[in-house]
C-alpha cells in the first residue's frame, strides 16, 4: 500500500513537472512571438522608408523618363552598397543644398528675404527704418523687381546687413516668430500658396530619399541663417544644426557695444539678442569656407542653381576621394514657374563647363509646389 501510494506520489509530481514545462515552453514561445511581432511591427513602420530609398520610384515627383532622377538613384544605389568599389561609408555620406531656387521658390519676384526686409521698411507700422536699410529696400525695388539693373555682389552684402540691422534687438525666438508671420502671407504670382508652402516638392522628397539613405543632409544658404532655420523647421527634414547661412552677430541685451572680449554675460539680466555685424555672407567662395569650417568633411553630393554656387560645386566633385556630383536647378518652366530662358540657356552652358548635371523644372519634374497651386500674375 505505501508502495502504491508512493509510485502515485512520484507520477503525480512527474506529471506536475511535465504541466510546468509545458506551461513554461508556451510563454516562452508567446514572447518570443510577441517580441517578434514588436519587431515586425517596428519594421513595418519602417518599411516605407526602405522602400522608398531602393525602389525605381523613389522620386515619385520626379518624370519616368528623367536622366537626373536615375542618375541619382543609380548613385544612391552604388555609394550605399558595401560590395561597390563605389561604396561610401555613412560618417562621409554629406549632402549639401542651397536654399533659395533650389528647395524654395525666389522668382515671385525674389528672393522671400529680400521680400521680408521691403515688409519691415515700407509696411511694418511698428518699425522707422535706417536711411541704410532704406537704401537695401530701394536695391531691391529697382534691382529685382523692377529689373532695372544686376544685383552685384556689394548691393548683396549691403540688403544682408539691412536685413540684420532691422531685427537688432530681437530673440532669436522672436525673430523667428516675425518669420513665420510673414511666410504665413500668400506669395505672389500663385494662387494657393503661402511663402511658407513655396518650397519645392520634388527637391523635398530628394532630401527624404537622402536621409533614408544615411546621408547627412545640410542647407548651405546665403540668407541668414537665423531666417532659414525658422522658414525651414516643419517643412524640410534638415535638422536646424544642420543649417548654414549668412550670419549677423548675437550680443547681450545690456551689452551695449562693449566687445566681446570684455563683456560678461548676466544670466540674470541678460538675453541674447541680435546684433548690427554682419560677419559673413554666405555666397561664392564664402559658402566653401563655411563647409570646410562647419561640416568638416568634403562633401559629395551638392545642389545648387547658379553661379554662386559655383565654388561649392567644385570643392565636392574636386580631388573627392569618393564619388562625388554635382547638381544644378535649371528653371526652365515659365507655365509653372517664372523663368527667363536666356539665364536658363547660360546656366546649362556654365554646367557643361564645369561637368555638373543638370535638373531642369520643365522636364524633370512633374509637379513643383503641388496640387492647387497654380501660376497667377504679378
Amino acid at each position: 500500500m505505501k508502495y502504491a501510494r508512493a509510485v502515485r506520489d512520484h507520477l503525480c509530481a512527474v506529471a506536475l513537472s511535465a504541466i510546468c514545462l509545458a506551461l513554461s515552453l508556451c510563454l516562452s514561445s508567446c514572447s518570443t512571438t510577441a517580441s517578434t511581432g514588436t519587431a515586425s511591427s517596428s519594421g513595418a513602420e519602417a518599411s516605407p522608408s526602405a522602400d522608398a530609398s531602393t525602389s525605381a520610384d523613389a522620386l515619385s515627383l520626379w518624370s519616368a523618363d528623367s536622366a537626373a532622377a536615375q542618375e541619382l538613384r543609380d548613385y544612391v544605389s552604388a555609394v550605399t552598397d558595401e560590395s561597390s568599389a563605389d561604396f561610401i561609408p555613412v560618417e562621409n555620406r554629406i549632402a549639401v543644398f542651397d536654399m533659395d531656387g533650389t528647395i524654395l521658390g525666389e522668382t515671385a519676384p525674389t528672393y522671400f528675404s529680400f521680400m521680408m526686409l521691403l515688409h519691415r521698411v515700407n509696411d511694418d507700422a511698428t518699425y522707422t527704418a535706417s536711411d541704410d536699410e532704406r537704401a537695401a529696400a530701394d536695391i531691391i525695388q529697382r534691382v529685382c523687381i523692377d529689373k532695372g539693373a544686376t544685383l552685384e555682389n556689394d548691393d548683396e552684402v549691403a540688403i544682408e546687413r539691412a536685413i540684420g540691422t532691422s531685427f537688432a534687438g530681437m530673440t532669436a525666438e522672436e525673430f523667428s516668430a516675425y518669420v513665420n508671420d510673414f511666410a504665413a502671407t500668400d506669395k505672389p504670382g500663385f494662387s494657393g500658396m503661402t511663402y511658407k508652402e513655396s518650397f519645392f516638392k520634388p527637391m523635398l522628397e530628394l532630401v527624404d530619399y537622402l536621409n533614408a539613405n544615411d546621408f547627412t543632409v545640410y542647407i548651405v544658404s546665403g540668407t541668414n541663417r537665423t531666417l532659414v532655420r525658422a522658414l525651414c523647421d516643419g517643412r524640410v527634414n534638415i535638422s536646424k544644426t544642420h543649417i548654414i547661412g549668412s550670419d549677423m552677430s548675437f550680443v547681450a541685451s545690456n551689452q551695449d557695444g562693449e566687445d566681446n572680449l570684455s563683456y560678461t554675460y548676466d544670466s540674470t539680466n541678460d538675453r541674447v539678442v541680435m546684433g548690427t555685424d554682419l560677419l559673413e555672407k554666405a555666397i561664392q567662395m564664402n559658402k566653401v569656407d563655411l563647409i570646410a569650417q562647419e561640416i568638416g568633411i568634403q562633401p559629395v553630393l551638392a545642389f545648387g542653381n547658379g553661379s554662386g554656387d559655383a565654388s561649392m560645386f567644385n570643392y565636392t566633385i574636386g580631388d573627392n576621394p569618393y564619388r562625388a556630383k554635382a547638381f544644378v536647378i535649371v528653371n526652365d518652366d515659365n507655365e509653372r514657374e517664372y523663368s527667363s530662358s536666356e539665364k536658363a540657356a547660360s546656366l546649362v552652358e556654365l554646367a557643361g563647363t564645369y561637368g555638373w548635371t543638370t535638373i531642369s523644372m520643365a522636364n524633370d519634374w512633374t509637379t513643383i509646389y503641388g496640387d492647387g497651386v497654380t501660376r497667377t500674375s504679378m
